[in-house]
């Protein structure tokens, strides 16, 4: 009886081992994910900005920052665009 309880617990020990384990990789997945939208949302933003003003440096005026609208700092190029305007 003993042998037969201890079989059990071992099966269920190693039971909620692979649900953990599933949970731990499906986290991992999600929160690399995300990271990886907000980057592209700052980081794209960043290179528009930085093409605008080399742009601008260049002579050309006229050039505007035009983001996405999911890209973050949306608020600064508008700013931007109106101080230009």
């Amino acid at each position: 009886m003993h042998n037969d309880t201890s079989l059990s617990f071992r099966q269920e020990l190693n039971d909620f081992a692979r649900v953990l384990v599933g949970i731990l990789i499906f986290s991992f997945v999600l929160i690399a994910a995300t990271a990886w939208v907000l980057s592209h949302r700052i980081a794209g933003a960043m290179y528009r900005f930085k093409m605008t003003f080399d742009d601008i440096a260049s002579g050309n005026l006229s050039a505007r920052i035009f983001l996405r609208s999911t890209d973050s700092f949306q608020d600064v190029a508008d700013s931007f665009n109106n101080m230009m305007n």
